[in-house]
C-alpha cells in the first residue's frame, strides 16, 4: 500500500511540474481591431519585456479578414540595439491563422528577463490596424509579457521599428508572436527530478518484492 501511495504521489508531482510551463499562446489577443489603414511603406509592431524566461516559436502578422493576405509578409524580432534576432516570411495564404493574425514557424528563440525586444512586420500591400493607441482597438496582452510602447518605422522592406508615438502598452499591427511556453524554473526541475527519482525507487522496490516472493 505504501509503495502504491508513493508511486501515485510521485506521478502527481511530475504532472504538476510539467504543468507549470505556460501553454502556447499569442502575445496579443484582439477583441476589436482599431481603425484600419494601408500597411504599405511601414514596419509596424511594439516593444516588450518578459517577466520570466520564455520561448517564441512563431512570428505573425495582422490579417484583417482571415482571407489570404494581399502579399507575403515579413516579420522580425530585434533586440534594443536593432540587431535582428529572428525573422520569417509569412505566406499570403499559408502559415496558421489564429484569431486576427497569420503565423509562420521559426526556430524557437529564447527570451530573457531584463531585455527589451522589438517585434515588427512589413506587408507591402494590405491592411494594418492598432491596439491601445489613439486609433482605438481593444484586446489584451499575454500576462507573461510586459508591453512597452508602439513601434514603427517608414520602410520599403522589413526594418527595425525604432520610432514610437509614445503610446505606453500600445501596438501597431503589424506584428505578433506566439509563446511556446516558459522555460522551467529551478524549482520546476527539482520537482521533476524528485518525481522521476521516486518513481524509479518505487519500481526497484516492487522488483525486489517480486524476487523475494519467488
Amino acid at each position: 500500500m505504501m509503495m502504491k501511495f508513493a508511486g501515485a504521489a510521485a506521478a502527481a508531482a511530475l504532472c504538476a511540474a510539467l504543468g507549470t510551463s505556460a501553454a502556447a499562446s499569442p502575445a496579443l489577443t484582439l477583441t476589436t481591431p482599431g481603425d484600419t489603414y494601408s500597411s504599405g511603406s511601414y514596419t509596424l509592431g511594439f516593444s516588450f519585456e518578459v517577466s520570466s524566461a520564455q520561448t517564441i516559436d512563431q512570428l505573425g502578422v495582422y490579417d484583417d479578414s482571415g482571407a489570404p493576405l494581399a502579399a507575403d509578409a515579413q516579420v522580425g524580432l530585434w533586440d534594443a540595439s536593432g540587431d535582428l534576432l529572428a525573422s520569417v516570411d509569412v505566406p499570403a495564404s499559408g502559415g496558421s491563422l489564429v484569431g486576427d493574425f497569420r503565423y509562420a514557424n521559426i526556430t524557437p528563440y529564447a527570451l530573457s528577463t531584463g531585455q527589451v525586444y522589438y517585434v515588427g512586420s512589413y506587408l507591402s500591400s494590405g491592411v494594418a490596424s492598432s491596439f491601445n493607441t489613439d486609433e482605438y482597438g481593444s484586446g489584451s496582452f499575454n500576462p507573461l509579457i510586459t508591453p512597452l510602447y508602439d513601434q514603427w518605422t517608414a520602410s520599403e522592406s522589413l526594418s527595425f521599428p525604432s520610432l514610437s508615438d509614445g503610446d505606453a502598452g500600445g501596438a501597431w499591427l503589424g506584428a505578433n508572436f506566439n509563446l511556446a511556453g516558459g522555460v522551467p524554473e529551478p524549482s520546476t526541475w527539482a520537482m521533476m527530478i524528485l518525481g522521476l527519482g521516486t518513481i524509479g525507487f518505487v519500481a526497484r522496490r516492487r522488483r525486489q518484492a517480486l524476487v523475494g516472493a519467488v
